[in-house]
């Protein structure tokens, strides 16, 4: 699960890069670690930062996996709490992307999803 949440957070980063230097904005170069898409993350921000552009993050529909892995505890017996309790990937995630919201990281942060049904 950890390595599916980092593939698909370093694809976005190499699209994100991609896009913008298709476009013209020439990015410094961004660092992708495929172990640790937060370092991936991190660097994303700073060499966007050496940029005169803010740092948007937009997550969207992030409860339909939250609904996807508590409709999965009833097979997989503790699969939920080692995702999201202590430091399973996605509370390592979002507990980052919390920490970034200071004005140090990222100039603003949305996420978006509807309820979560059980």
């Amino acid at each position: 699960m950890k390595k599916t949440l980092f593939n698909h957070i370093n694809a976005c980063i190499e699209k994100f890069y991609n896009f913008y230097n298709y476009k013209g904005y020439e990015l410094p170069q961004i660092k992708i670690n495929f172990d640790d898409a937060l370092y991936s993350l991190k660097s994303l921000i700073s060499s966007v930062r050496r940029t005169p552009y803010p740092v948007y993050l937009l997550i969207d529909e992030y409860d339909n996996f939250a609904n996807t892995m508590m409709m999965g505890v009833q097979r997989s017996e503790g699969r939920y709490e080692a995702i999201v309790h202590e430091e399973g990937p996605l509370r390592t995630f979002f507990k980052a992307i919390k920490a970034s919201t200071s004005g140090s990281m990222f100039d603003r942060v949305f996420i978006t999803g509807e309820e979560i049904f059980l």
